[in-house]
């Protein structure tokens, strides 16, 4: 975990809803959603107040901003995900860190890395990669760029596909590395390099980026 962070994680029963929760209040936007939505926001803020109270010693829950991304207090950054019956969420300090970004995902089947390759993928993203470790390479890249998205939105302040980043490092001890192919505006041009770090956690795949504070992203990596 990145110095600094607080994390929090909890099972939550899919497809209940908020029947079980009175204190976590859902947004608008949620009321009309299905039950397994609500479930999975409340089980995604529960894990986030955790982890808050932890770092902040304050209780607080974070609100759904506009695009649906959590507004974190003052001087926070946080990131939250969720996964089947698994929540997670990470926060850290602004002194620390610009942005942070993660992610869980269930592993994809060979069947679903070649349906959802050519959305994942950027061009030539899979060229070296031997064909056996194509459905866990697909599934990597697919979380990996989901953290990034996470970690870097508050910055660029607007949406970016999957194309924008490529998968260039990785290997079985839990380290990757994306790149930036597409401009995302200001200091985030293509080059960048965003170190990954990756793991199983719950028989999911766990995926989280963190940008430091006082690193400026260059053409080499920004931590």
């Amino acid at each position: 975990m990145p110095s600094g962070c607080r994390l929090a994680a909890a099972r939550f029963a899919p497809g209940t809803g908020c029947q079980d929760s009175t204190d976590i209040p859902l947004p608008t936007a949620l009321e009309q959603a299905t039950r397994q939505r609500q479930a999975e926001f409340v089980a995604g803020r529960r894990c986030a107040r955790a982890a808050l109270l932890d770092l902040t010693g304050r209780p607080d829950c974070p609100a759904m901003g506009p695009e649906r991304a959590p507004l974190w207090p003052t001087q926070v950054v946080g990131s939250i995900s969720h996964c089947r019956d698994q929540a997670i969420a990470l926060v850290g300090p602004t002194d620390r860190y610009r942005g942070l970004g993660i992610d869980l995902e269930q592993p994809f089947s060979a069947s679903q890395s070649e349906d959802l390759g050519p959305l994942v993928l950027a061009r030539g993203e899979s060229a070296p990669w031997n064909a056996a470790l194509h459905p866990f390479l697909v599934s990597l890249s697919f979380s990996a760029k989901e953290s990034l998205f996470k970690a870097l939105f508050p910055l660029v302040q607007h949406r970016f596909d999957f194309a924008a980043a490529e998968l260039i490092e990785w290997d079985l001890q839990g380290h990757a590395v994306l790149r930036l192919r597409n401009s995302l505006g200001g200091e985030w041009q293509p080059g960048v390099r965003f170190p990954v770090r990756h793991c199983r956690f719950q028989g999911l795949l766990l995926t989280r980026i963190a940008i430091p504070a006082s690193t400026a992203p260059t053409h080499g990596s920004v931590a």
